[in-house]
C-alpha cells in the first residue's frame, strides 16, 4: 500500500485494493506469513490450492501480507531506511507499533484494519460477501490474538462478514489466568492436558479429564511473565492492545468467527524444563530443532519442531503446538459456558499435516474453512461445544 511520500506496507495480492474494478470477487482471502516472513511463498501457497486452482482468481481475491524487519528483501541492515517502508523491531505478532518511517508508525494490528476496512469500503469490490484472515505458525499467533483485539467488524458499515483462521500457532492468548494442570510423576514423564494421540475425528473430546488452575505449571517464581500479553491479558500496555476494553473485546471475541486449524502430526517439542516436561532429543546437539516427535509419524523418532516456542509461557500451555490449540479450546469453552455466553469458535484436526503451511492451505478439510466451499464455512470443524 502506497500514498505518495507517505510510508508503505508491503503485500502480494491478486487484484488491487485501489483503483481496480473486481466486481467478480465474491471472497476475499488474507494470508500472513510465519516467523521467515515469506509472504511471496504464501501467497503462492494458497493460489496452488484445489479451491483456487479451480477458481482461478475468477470470484476470489488473495493477499498476502509482509511484515517486514530490518535486513529483509529491500530493507537495509541499519537503521538508516531510506525505502519508505513499514519495519518492525519489537513483534509484529504482538500487535506492537512499526518503526517510525517520515515520522509515521502503525501497529500490526493497525494494518491488518486498514485491509479489512479496504476490502469492505472498497467500490472495487461490489459483490464483496465474505473475507478470511488466516495467519500460519507466527502468523496464527498474530491472527489469533488479531481476532480478540480488533474492532474492525464494529466500525466498518455495511459488515461483510469476517472468517478468522488460527493455524498452527506456537502459543494462545488467555482470556483469565487458568492454565492446564500437570501431574509430574518424575523428570521425564507427565501427564495432564488434552489428548493429542488419538485420531482425526472432529466428534472426539480430547479434553474430557483435564483440569485447570489459577497456578501455572511453573510459578510465579520462576515464570513470572507467564500471563502477560501475548500469552494471557496482563500488562496489556503497548501497542495496539493498550487501546482497547478487555472485557468488551472479550464478548466480541465470543461472537466472532473463529477457527483453531491444527495439524495433526504437528507434536514436535523441545521443552527447556526437563524438570516439568518430558524431554527426549535424539539428534545432533547442533540441531536445535531435531526433537522427540511425540507421534512418531512421519519418520520416528526424528522431528523438526520449526521453532517451537519453548518459553515458560508457551511450554505453560502445553507440550506442543497441538495439544497447545487442543488445551486452548478447552480454555476458551469452559471460560464462556462459565459466563454463560454463546460462542461461534470452532476447531478443525487435519489429518496427514505437520507444520507445512503449503500442506495447510491445500488439505481437502481445509478449503471449506478458507474459503466457505461444499456447504459454506459452516461445514469448516466443529464447534467447541460437546
Amino acid at each position: 500500500m502506497n500514498n505518495g511520500d507517505a510510508p508503505y506496507f508491503p503485500i502480494w495480492y491478486t487484484h488491487g485494493l485501489l483503483n481496480e474494478s473486481a466486481s467478480d470477487v465474491k471472497h476475499a482471502v488474507v494470508v500472513l506469513h510465519g516467523l521467515n516472513r515469506n509472504a511471496n511463498d504464501y501467497f503462492c501457497w494458497m493460489l496452488e490450492s484445489p479451491t483456487m486452482q479451480s477458481d482461478g482468481g475468477n470470484s476470489i481475491a488473495v493477499i498476502a501480507l509482509n511484515f517486514q524487519e530490518l535486513g529483509d528483501d529491500c530493507l537495509p541492515e541499519s537503521e538508516e531506511n531510506t525505502t519508505q517502508e513499514l519495519y518492525w523491531s519489537h513483534s509484529w505478532a504482538d500487535g506492537r507499533a512499526s518503526e517510525k518511517v517520515n515520522g509515521v508508525d502503525i501497529t500490526s494490528y493497525g494494518v491488518i484494519d486498514n485491509i479489512v476496512e479496504r476490502l469492505q469500503e472498497s467500490s472495487a469490490f461490489p459483490s464483496l460477501t465474505s473475507i478470511t484472515i488466516i495467519g500460519f505458525s507466527m502468523g496464527g499467533q498474530t491472527i489469533q490474538r488479531y481476532a480478540f483485539a480488533t474492532d474492525a467488524d464494529s466500525t466498518v458499515s455495511p459488515k461483510v462478514p469476517l472468517y478468522f483462521i488460527a493455524a498452527d500457532p506456537s502459543s494462545w492468548a488467555y482470556l483469565n489466568s487458568s492454565r492446564v494442570v500437570y501431574n509430574s510423576t518424575n523428570e521425564k514423564t507427565v501427564t495432564g492436558g488434552c489428548d493429542w494421540d488419538t485420531s482425526s475425528d472432529a466428534g472426539a473430546d480430547h479434553c474430557a479429564n483435564i483440569e485447570f488452575s489459577d497456578e501455572p505449571a511453573l510459578g510465579d517464581d520462576t515464570c513470572p511473565t507467564w500471563d502477560e500479553w501475548k500469552y494471557g491479558l496482563s500488562n496489556t500496555t503497548e501497542g495496539y492492545i493498550s487501546h482497547t476494553n478487555l472485557t468488551l473485546q472479550a464478548e466480541r471475541y465470543a461472537a466472532r468467527n473463529v477457527t483453531y486449524a491444527l495439524g495433526l502430526y504437528d507434536v514436535c517439542y523441545c521443552p527447556a524444563n526437563a524438570a516439568y516436561y518430558s524431554q527426549n532429543i535424539t539428534g545432533p546437539s547442533s540441531d536445535s530443532n531435531y526433537c522427540l516427535n511425540a507421534y512418531d509419524t512421519p519418520t520416528p523418532g526424528e522431528c523438526y519442531a520449526h521453532n517451537l516456542a519453548e518459553g515458560c509461557q508457551a511450554m505453560s500451555q502445553g507440550l506442543n503446538r497441538v495439544q497447545r490449540g487442543l488445551n486452548y479450546g478447552e480454555h476458551v469453552r469452559r471460560y464462556y459456558d462459565n459466563a454463560g455466553t454463546s460462542m461461534f469458535h470452532r476447531r478443525i484436526l487435519v489429518d496427514n499435516v505437520a507444520h507445512a503451511a503449503e500442506e495447510m492451505f491445500s488439505a481437502t478439510t481445509m478449503q471449506s474453512c478458507i474459503f466457505g466451499t461444499g456447504d459454506g464455512f459452516s461445514d469448516c470443524g466443529q464447534y467447541l461445544t460437546y
